[in-house]
């Protein structure tokens, strides 16, 4: 799989690993990046370059995509954390939308789960379509806050089993 970054700035577009593809979009004021593929320690450089790029071309919190990566590390993550703080030393936020149970359970080890976009409840015919392709820990956040209206703590399933 090729990997290139779809920039604003045509000119900027580049070939950047054979695992990873990314490619950003506007979505209203928010910039979403999109991964496909594998992330991880060999493409950590080339995420890091194609995320700062966006923080520094494009305003507007950042959501990055994760329908379609289907493998992503420690190193990715740690580069999501630095993204995270990098965007919100400028007021700006981090939001991950679609993991994998896989990476919710990576993220929720790296203490991340709070990144994750809520899914949008409306749209949603039951609790097990709003909550199948969460990762678990998320998923019980989700139920939680469904049955006891006010409840938006994101608990944990090491918090759970305490």
């Amino acid at each position: 799989m090729a990997v290139t970054e779809q920039s604003r700035s045509p000119a900027l577009s580049r070939r950047l690993s054979p695992l990873l593809t990314i490619a950003s979009r506007t979505e209203g004021a928010d910039t979403i990046v999109a991964l496909h593929g594998e992330s991880d320690f060999s493409t950590t450089t080339s995420l890091s370059d194609a995320l700062a790029h966006v923080v520094a071309v494009d305003a507007g919190d950042v959501v990055i995509d994760l329908t379609a990566l289907t493998f992503l590390d420690s190193a990715t993550v740690r580069a999501f954390a630095r993204l995270q703080e990098l965007l919100a030393h400028h007021d700006r936020a981090l939001t991950v939308r679609s993991p994998s149970p896989t990476a919710g359970r990576i993220l929720d080890l790296f203490g991340l789960t709070d990144l994750i976009e809520a899914p949008d409840v409306a749209d949603a015919a039951t609790l097990d379509d709003l909550t199948r392709h969460l990762p678990a820990a998320f998923a019980l956040y989700v139920k939680d806050a469904r049955r006891e209206e006010g409840t938006h703590r994101c608990t944990s399933e090491s918090e759970r089993s305490s």
